[in-house]
């Protein structure tokens, strides 16, 4: 009898032990009574986070134009009055229009605004409401992923855009795709231009773009609706608001390649030098050639 309680710890013992074997056979953890909330779940729904990935994005628009007129019309030393009379006298005379534009380091720092709109919603939700971007929006980085994702970026900006365009203009004719890039490659007239284009073009634009069209918007779309029709709507509002009708085709197309690298890998990490190594392409060739 008084081996009893001896026994019996050891009895316990080895039931927690097979209650162990069995939940890591069945691929689960141990449930803890006092945690009710899966740790995947960010805190919020996905309603409230395509919410706020809608005002930050208007909120980038109107910021980016709102300074983006209040520079033009600074730079421009003619009073806004005589810059509509000279228009008209020009347009009138047959003679092009004549725009002047600010210097490319000061039309990249347009793009800022923009930028806090589309990266600001992703932050605040995450900080405010969430877990933080790594477990939001799937902000997850390995070494890896710099010549996985600069290798898909590369080869779609090389292969894939030419191939599409190839049967594109079978039905509209032979266009200048990349005349509105060369608008603004052209501008680089100095080291220091070419230094905040690729700043701008290279790093901050996939770094920001990708943060919110793919780890904001897909990601919460998936969660809310799957993965195959957030992946098109992620796609489709990624092409529309860069408003170049020419280029869609292949932004939509890009799109959806960096959506399916992102939803394959499941973390930020490819999807961003994927973004990187298909902008890369364009300005060293627009610089370039």
């Amino acid at each position: 009898m008084r081996h009893r309680p001896e026994l019996l710890a050891r009895c316990q013992v080895r039931c927690n032990k097979r209650a162990r074997t069995l939940t890591a056979a069945s691929g689960g953890d141990t449930p803890d009574p006092g945690n009710t909330q899966d740790a995947s779940d960010p805190g919020y729904t996905p309603a409230f986070a395509i919410g706020a990935a809608f005002v930050g994005l208007i909120v980038g628009i109107l910021l980016s134009g709102t300074v983006g007129l209040a520079v033009l019309s600074g730079y421009d030393s003619t009073a806004e009055g005589a810059a509509i009379g000279r228009a008209l006298a020009q347009s009138q005379a047959g003679v092009p229009l004549e725009v002047r534009f600010p210097p490319l380091s000061l039309s990249g720092l347009l793009q800022i605004p923009l930028w806090i709109g589309l990266a600001g919603a992703p932050i605040l939700v995450s900080r405010l409401f969430g877990r933080g971007l790594v477990n939001d929006c799937l902000a997850r980085f390995t070494a890896a992923d710099v010549p996985t994702g600069l290798a898909i970026g590369i080869g779609a900006q090389l292969l894939a855009v030419p191939a599409l365009y190839f049967i594109v203009f079978q039905f509209i004719g032979e266009q200048d795709v990349s005349e509105a890039a060369r608008a603004i490659t052209d501008r680089a007239n100095d080291p220091f231009d070419l230094i905040v284009l690729g700043l701008m073009v290279v790093v901050g634009a996939p770094v920001v773009e990708e943060l919110f069209f793919r780890g904001f918007v897909q990601h919460n779309l998936d969660r809310w609706i799957g993965f195959w029709p957030a992946w098109i709507i992620a796609s489709l509002l990624f092409a529309l608001t860069h408003f170049q009708v020419l280029q869609f085709p292949a932004l939509l197309m890009f799109g959806m390649i960096v959506g399916a690298v992102f939803k394959y890998f499941g973390r930020l990490g490819p999807a961003i030098f994927t973004h990187m190594g298909f902008n890369a392409v364009t300005v060293v060739a627009l610089v370039l050639l």
